[in-house]
C-alpha cells in the first residue's frame, strides 16, 4: 500500500498563509473543500492519505533554507518531508 501525505491548514493560520502562498481560496471555508477533494482523490486504489499539519513560519523557513519556492508544489510536498523529518528518516 503507497501512502499520500497531504498538508492540512489550521483556520486560525489561514489569514498568514494567505500572504505566504500565492493562489489559495479566498476563505478558510473554500480551502477546506478543496482540502476535502484533495484526500478523497488521493485516497484511491489502496493509498493511504496521511495528513501533516503544516504552519507557515516552518514553511517558509524551510522554503527559505533550501531555496525552494514557494507554490503550491513545494505546499504539497512539504508534508511528505515534514513527516518523515518527525520520524527522523530524513532531514528537512
Amino acid at each position: 500500500m503507497s501512502v499520500r501525505y497531504v498538508s492540512e491548514i489550521v483556520e486560525g493560520e489561514y489569514p498568514l498563509w494567505q500572504r505566504v502562498l500565492f493562489g489559495l481560496p479566498d476563505t478558510y471555508d473554500a480551502w477546506r473543500w478543496f482540502f476535502s477533494h484533495d484526500i478523497a482523490a488521493g485516497g484511491g486504489g489502496g493509498t493511504e492519505v496521511v495528513t501533516i499539519t503544516v504552519h507557515p513560519d516552518e514553511y517558509v523557513a524551510h522554503c527559505n533554507a533550501s531555496r525552494v519556492t514557494r507554490d503550491m508544489a513545494s505546499f504539497r510536498n512539504f508534508a511528505r518531508l515534514k513527516h518523515s523529518t518527525q520520524n527522523g528518516a530524513d532531514r528537512v
